[in-house]
């Protein structure tokens, strides 16, 4: 099975999770998203075949920062925000 791994190479938690699949033997596909971000297309399908909202992939201070609110109606326009904070 192919693993893969949303890196920041800036977050601890990332570098760690990422030293462990590697100590553990797996040579994960690394994709560096600061560098190499999802667009809106891409960020959908992994959301759907990973069967998550955009708001369980959302850092609660990252939405408050971006003033999202929580409108469960509003999904298009979280993806889109995640995607453009993404592209600055």
């Amino acid at each position: 099975m192919a693993v893969t791994i949303y890196h920041n190479p800036n977050c601890k938690t990332s570098c760690t999770v990422l030293k462990m699949l590697r100590a553990k033997g797996h040579d994960p596909i690394v994709i560096d998203y600061l560098n190499d971000p999802l667009g809106k297309s891409d960020l959908i399908g992994l959301l759907n075949h990973l069967r998550l909202s955009p708001w369980d992939i959302v850092r609660k201070k990252d939405a408050k920062s971006m003033r999202l609110t929580q409108d469960p109606k509003d999904l298009t326009g979280l993806i889109t925000a995640i995607a453009k904070n993404r592209e600055s």
